[in-house]
């Protein structure tokens, strides 16, 4: 989430800064998120009152800049955000499989299948990359709800599509993306752009309404 602290021209250069660290303040203890906020100034009015202050413009140009070059590139990115979490399930499948399939091959077939079961639960996560592994604790409580001789074998035919899609599919879909046309400074040039939506076979009154939508200078 990101936060827009529109006509902050209608106070001078000190009081931005303190609303900003009252801000994140506040909004630290109630929104939990990795990920740092962004707070941008702006100064979006219909008719700009005559006693607004002047002494942060430059500040505020750059802020309402960076807002809209944010805008117009949340398309891509959310796109992008979209394909890194079918990786991410993926994998999560695929260390799910292999986990259910090697418990299933630890269990003796015939007698004292108890005790082994709860020594697997036990030592759940040793010798085990964490960063892959799915919440331990929780994952300890879903299987002793099971029976491990009840588990599927590991599907190698499956796996190895998955391992397939992962090393090609998501590389294809970033190519997709429009990376190939070396943007300068965030921008590019006409004959490239003009290539690149050409090679895409959209219908002309389409690739118009792309070409107004980019060209926003």
């Amino acid at each position: 989430m990101d936060v827009i602290l529109n006509k902050s021209d209608m106070v001078n250069q000190q009081q931005p800064i303190r609303v900003y660290g009252a801000l994140m303040w506040s909004l630290g203890r109630v929104i939990q998120t990795p990920k740092v906020m962004r707070v941008y100034l702006g100064s979006f009015w219909m008719h700009r009152p005559p006693n607004a202050f002047e002494d942060c413009r430059g500040l505020r140009d750059a802020e309402q800049a960076d807002l809209l070059r944010d805008l117009h590139d949340l398309p891509r990115n959310s796109a992008i955000r979209k394909v890194n979490k079918i990786v991410k399930r993926a994998r999560q499948a695929k260390v799910h499989d292999y986990t259910i399939g090697h418990l299933k091959k630890e269990i003796p077939t015939v007698f004292g299948k108890a005790a082994p079961q709860q020594e697997l639960i036990r030592d759940l996560d040793k010798d085990s990359a964490l960063c892959d592994f799915p919440k331990v604790e929780k994952f300890r409580q879903s299987l002793r709800l099971y029976k491990f001789e009840s588990f599927s074998k590991v599907r190698v035919p499956t796996l190895g599509m998955v391992e397939e899609a992962l090393s090609i599919d998501p590389s294809k879909l970033m190519h997709r993306f429009p990376l190939s046309i070396d943007p300068v400074d965030g921008r590019t040039n006409g004959s490239a752009a003009k290539s690149y939506l050409t090679s895409t076979d959209l219908p002309t009154k389409t690739l118009a309404k792309v070409w107004t939508l980019a060209d926003r200078d």
